[in-house]
């Protein structure tokens, strides 16, 4: 039984496999950082609504102001606390917006922010969006 020289071929195939292999690890990581910043989005939509439908907006809406103030700071907390870091007016926007007449009126709140990937090779930076519509919890009768 005769052997013959392999020498250098495991070196020459790592060589070959290890660009596909960091590539296809840099992008599980990039999608990996994009799904945790959407989820997180999500969860400050959430979050940040349910505390605006828990404001009084007044009668004939006069007290809508403290409702967008109470959603945009409980998004902007719940977005800080999960994770998804800081949201300032240059690079973060939240939108409120109240449609429907009592007692279906509910609310869609909007948040978005600017999205750097951790590495960039696969994803590119974009704006992320969230959505969400609540039922408001105070219901006044038009008068």
């Amino acid at each position: 039984m005769r052997r013959t020289t392999r020498r250098g071929t495991t070196a020459l195939e790592f060589a070959l496999i290890l660009p596909t292999f960091i590539l296809l690890l840099m992008s599980m990581m990039d999608f990996g950082w994009l799904f945790f910043q959407r989820a997180t989005l999500d969860m400050a939509a959430t979050s940040g609504c349910r505390q605006a439908t828990l404001i009084d907006p007044g009668i004939a809406d006069s007290e809508m102001s403290l409702v967008r103030e109470a959603a945009y700071t409980g998004m902007a907390d719940a977005l800080f606390n999960a994770g998804g870091g800081d949201c300032a007016e240059e690079t973060c926007y939240v939108d409120l917006i109240p449609y429907g007449e009592p007692p279906g009126r509910s609310m869609i709140c909007v948040i978005g922010k600017e999205f750097e990937p951790l590495i960039g090779m696969v994803v590119s930076p974009m704006t992320l969006e969230s959505s969400i519509a609540v039922r408001m919890e105070w219901q006044r009768w038009p008068e």
